[in-house]
């Protein structure tokens, strides 16, 4: 993804959120995705456990890349296709609540 306005490149290390649940081991209540653009690449990280969340929230506003665009339709199409339900949508700052169905 390339962007606008930076000064320098830093690589930093990162886990993913699959790490952190697993080292968790339980199920979570709520994860909520603020990545500036990048929630398409969070959610990259959060396969093997996802099962294991019942609500997720994602601020799918218009912040990724030059472009500015949205990832509402990356994030949606993808938790669409793992079990999860769109329950709740904001258009004032594009932020929309997930349910997974397996949990009642």
């Amino acid at each position: 993804m390339k962007i606008n306005d930076y000064t320098e490149i830093y690589q930093v290390k990162t886990i993913t959120l699959d790490e952190i649940i697993n080292k968790i081991s339980k199920n979570i209540k709520l994860i909520k995705i603020e990545a500036e653009g990048a929630e398409p690449e969070v959610l990259e990280g959060l396969t093997k456990e996802l099962s294991k969340v019942e609500y997720i929230t994602i601020d799918c506003g218009f912040e990724r890349g030059v472009k500015k665009e949205s990832t509402l339709t990356q994030c949606t199409n993808h938790l669409l296709n793992n079990n999860f339900e769109l329950i709740d949508f904001t258009d004032i700052r594009v932020v929309c609540l997930f349910k997974n169905k397996a949990f009642k």
